[in-house]
């Protein structure tokens, strides 16, 4: 039996990268000479430029990133088939129109961009502007569910 009760240290993130480089370079040492530096270097400036960005600042990317991907995705749902987004869901739990579908991934989008400004992944000014950007990309998602 293993020791259940001891933990093992984790690397930092700064003893993963360093051990990613060392990995690197012994992969390059099997690659030619020229092209052994081309790999290296670039592999290097990329993990180098992604170990000086912070762990907030890679959430918040991520978080607007993923909000404005749920609204893209909302916007994209008034032109799928119905009967095929239908087809593999109960009875009851069937959209009736698109208007019904957009409205649900919208809600999603929206419920994920109130979750982020919760939990201070982004501020109110960026809410607003992503708000913003998705009805000047998409203004006729505003009026179509008016009408609907």
């Amino acid at each position: 039996m293993g020791d259940l009760g001891r933990s093992e240290r984790h690397p930092t993130p700064r003893e993963h990268l360093q051990s990613r480089l060392a990995r690197e370079k012994q992969l390059a040492a099997r690659l030619s000479p020229a092209r052994c530096k081309a790999v290296a270097h670039a592999r290097a400036l990329n993990l180098r430029a992604v170990a000086g960005q912070s762990a907030d600042s890679l959430i918040h990317d991520q978080a607007v990133r993923l909000i404005r991907d749920a609204y893209e995705i909302a916007a994209k749902m008034r032109n799928v088939d119905l009967e095929s987004v239908n087809r593999p869901r109960p009875a009851n739990l069937r959209y009736r129109s698109h208007a019904e579908l957009v409205r649900d991934f919208t809600d999603s989008a929206g419920a994920m961009l109130n979750f982020a400004g919760e939990l201070g992944l982004i501020t109110q000014d960026e809410a607003i502007a992503i708000l913003r950007d998705i009805g000047l990309a998409h203004p006729e998602i505003e009026e179509w569910l008016m009408k609907s």
